[in-house]
């Protein structure tokens, strides 16, 4: 098969109407997300009746279907599973949750390493609020008001 997994999925792109103007609509051959889904489907199925009907006609040649060990024979049926996309993907899925489940112990503490962090600097922030007044406003506004008309004279 040439590696863990056969898989190939129809050619040609999702025709989406918002994304379709000013666009060669030649190259637009499926007119919706189900559209595609049901040619990938169509399309796992071709390729597991094609490799198949190679393990079979593999299979007819003399001690084609044996162990690397040159014992017994390997079972054909037991290719099919790692053919077709749906099976990549599922595949691909268990591979991402074991990853995450791995790596949730390093995750967790330093998310709570960030929240601290957010809540410290959220708390300065109140504080800061909390510590303007209107007097304080006005006599900012005032010198500033001061600064730039005097500055205006020179």
């Amino acid at each position: 098969l040439g590696g863990p997994f056969y898989t190939s999925v129809p050619s040609g792109r999702v025709n989406r109407l918002d994304a379709a103007a000013g666009r060669n609509e030649d190259d637009f051959l499926f007119d919706d997300d189900d559209e595609f889904v049901a040619a990938c489907a169509e399309k796992e199925e071709a390729d597991r009746e094609l490799v198949w009907n190679r393990i079979k006609r593999w299979a007819k040649k003399p001690g084609a279907l044996q162990n690397g060990d040159g014992v017994g024979d390997v079972n054909p049926k037991s290719v099919l599973p790692k053919v077709g996309i749906s099976r990549l993907r599922g595949f691909l899925e268990r591979r991402v949750d074991e990853c995450y489940r791995r790596n949730v112990a390093k995750i967790v503490p330093l998310l709570k390493a960030e929240y601290i962090a957010a809540e410290r600097r959220l708390k300065a922030c109140e504080r800061e609020l909390e510590a303007i007044s209107l007097e304080r406003l006005k006599d900012g506004a005032d010198s500033f008001c001061d600064d730039f008309c005097k500055a205006l004279k020179d």
